[in-house]
């Protein structure tokens, strides 16, 4: 059988199968699973556990082997005796959000061609439909030389740690292929750092200050709640069309509206912060120490690059350094904190820029707390792997995409042997049902076209055959 036979009997075989995989996928996006580390009889939460469950009952129903490694990671294969190809997919989603259109985020709907749900895209539909891809091989009795298995966690957005203890006590892969990004490979991630500003003094006139739910989402709204200083005078007319202000008896409301984005790319953002801080600073309410404390966090927002924090930096291999405040909050000192998200340079030294970040912070009256640094991955564009990944991508979808690297989080920076291999980036027609900072992973109105995930089966399969062959 050629490969273009092959490819055919993959599309027959999803046509036929599509409809119930679409409806396993909307059972799986109603549980809520946020992962949480608070419940003691499931280590990231019941609902993230109830999902996981639920994917081990499926592919079960599929005759597959099943294992959990400590309620973490759920494997799925054939045999899972042997090691050879991982694929990893997750199971846990951000946080709901507010402001959705069309339904609620756990309440799965279907308008037109899309399946709209937290985590319909990010990343329970990938991962329906790599199990369905295991169902279609099986059934169509397509043997690989490598042993393939099916690795699902349940803390990717958070933080990880279900990969990591998988790396710590599992026996390891030839090759990992994380299906969460978009095709063809992504042969590089950026690094990861996170940490918080926090001020050395209270904020004295400020009884609120909040704004973010995750730390990996550019904030679309933001609050201060200031009691002014003796004698101050609200400059209403300076605070710009997305900032609101009200009245709670000698307390004044501020409130900003930006747009929520993804905080790997957060130029296709507006940051609340931002826009609240600038109004702050503007509105005449605040006192000297506060004032300086905002400042200082509208400088760290005034670009998304990290200039003001001396850690900018950018170039063709190791790509731009991205920066962004994501959270704010009072703590119970009544101190300001401003969590960040940096996606750094693949060839940045990330101790280096955290001593640069130390230093501007107390020159600003503040310091560096709570860091925390997820290295970056990377694998030669030109290994074989990633070479005969690209070239079979192509050559089945038509197109001519590239190697590329991303600001993005996955599995793969935590993995041996591991590139992101699909099952986004496929081109999908304009469309008026959802507006600016809406459809997106991440966003409000999270949405699948379901359409390019069925073509994306029938290319992940030949490329994870391909893959089987250079191993």
């Amino acid at each position: 059988m050629t490969d273009t036979e092959l490819f055919e009997r993959f599309t027959g075989w999803i046509d036929v199968h599509f409809e119930e995989l679409t409806k396993e996928l909307e059972k799986l996006v109603r549980m809520p699973s946020v992962s949480r580390y608070d419940e003691k009889d499931a280590p990231y939460g019941r609902e993230c556990l109830r999902a996981l469950e639920f994917m081990r009952f499926l592919a079960e129903s599929f005759g597959f082997q099943t294992s959990t490694v400590d309620d973490r990671v759920l494997e799925i294969s054939e045999d899972l005796s042997k090691r050879g190809i991982g694929v990893w997919c997750h199971l846990d989603v951000v946080p709901a959000g507010e402001g959705w259109t069309y339904t609620r985020p756990f309440e799965p709907l279907r308008l037109g061609d899309y399946l709209i749900g937290r985590g319909t895209n990010d990343n329970k539909g990938p991962a329906v439909a790599c199990l369905y891809i295991l169902k279609m091989l099986k059934e169509l009795g397509i043997r690989t030389r490598n042993p393939v298995r099916l690795c699902l966690g349940t803390d990717e957005e958070k933080g990880m740690s279900d990969v990591q203890y998988y790396v710590r006590t599992q026996p390891e892969d030839k090759l990992n292929l994380v299906a969460d990004c978009g095709f063809p490979v992504c042969y590089a991630e950026k690094g990861i750092l996170e940490a918080e500003i926090v001020s050395d003094e209270p904020c004295a006139c400020l009884e609120e200050f909040r704004a973010g739910m995750a730390g990996n989402i550019v904030p679309d709204r933001a609050e201060m709640l200031i009691r002014p200083t003796e004698g101050a005078c609200l400059h209403k007319e300076e605070l710009g069309e997305n900032v609101s202000t009200n009245a709670e008896g000698r307390l004044v409301r501020l409130t900003a509206t930006g747009l929520a984005a993804h905080s790997a790319h957060p130029e296709s953002g507006v940051n609340a912060i931002r826009l609240l801080t600038g109004a702050a600073l503007k509105s005449g309410l605040l006192d000297g120490g506060t004032r300086r404390v905002a400042a200082f966090f509208d400088r760290v927002n005034e670009d998304c690059l990290g200039t003001a924090l001396g850690i900018a930096c950018s170039d063709e291999v190791g790509g731009v350094t991205t920066c962004a405040g994501t959270m704010a909050f009072l703590d119970a000192d009544r101190r300001a904190r401003l969590h960040l998200n940096i996606r750094f340079n693949v060839r940045s030294d990330a101790k280096q820029m955290i001593a640069e970040m130390e230093r501007i912070s107390g020159e600003n009256g503040c310091s560096l707390q709570n860091v925390s640094v997820s290295e970056p991955n990377y694998c030669p564009p030109d290994s074989p792997v990633v070479t005969k990944l690209t070239d079979t991508f192509n050559r089945f979808s038509g197109l001519e995409k590239k190697a590329y690297l991303m600001g993005g989080g996955t599995y793969a920076r935590k993995l041996p042997n591991a590139v992101g291999f699909g099952m986004g980036g496929l081109p999908k027609p304009e469309t008026d049902l959802f507006p600016e900072g809406h459809g997106g992973a991440h966003q409000k109105d999270e949405a699948l076209y379901l359409p390019n995930l069925k073509k994306a089966m029938a290319l992940f399969a030949m490329g994870l055959l391909a893959a089987d062959k250079e191993i």
